[in-house]
């Protein structure tokens, strides 16, 4: 699966981004905090201190939903919410169950395919 890099660029791309807004959004509160006297300064100063912070968020936001976006990972998800969906039918069962250690050790088969699946996805 040749798509490792795309996530590798984003995950990369969104750490730089977010090193740099840190960087503003920490000068900006200690900017704040020293300043002392009210008045437009001071408002400027925090309506920055709140857009550096609400953009950190948005750029989260935009690489975890470009990640999301990537064929591999909607494949990911396809198959793990069909296992969770498994696991969740077959664990319902189980205290009705005449065979419990059947019945767990599909449960079991089934979380052990969840995380293999993650393995193999974060492998791509």
């Amino acid at each position: 699966m040749a798509q490792a890099p795309a996530i590798d660029s984003i995950r990369t791309s969104r750490d730089t981004a977010l090193s740099a807004l840190n960087d503003a959004f920490n000068t900006i509160g200690r900017e704040v905090a020293r300043t002392t006297k009210l008045g437009p300064y001071l408002d400027r100063l925090t309506d920055r201190y709140d857009a550096l912070g609400d953009e950190r968020e948005a750029i989260l936001t935009a690489a975890t939903d470009a990640a999301l976006a990537l064929p591999e990972v909607v494949a990911a998800a396809a198959i793990l919410a069909d296992l969770a969906s498994q696991m969740n039918t077959t664990a319902a069962e189980l205290p009705k169950a005449t065979d419990l250690l059947i019945k767990s050790a599909t449960v079991l088969s089934l979380g052990q395919q969840f995380v293999d699946t993650i393995a193999t996805a974060q492998k791509a």
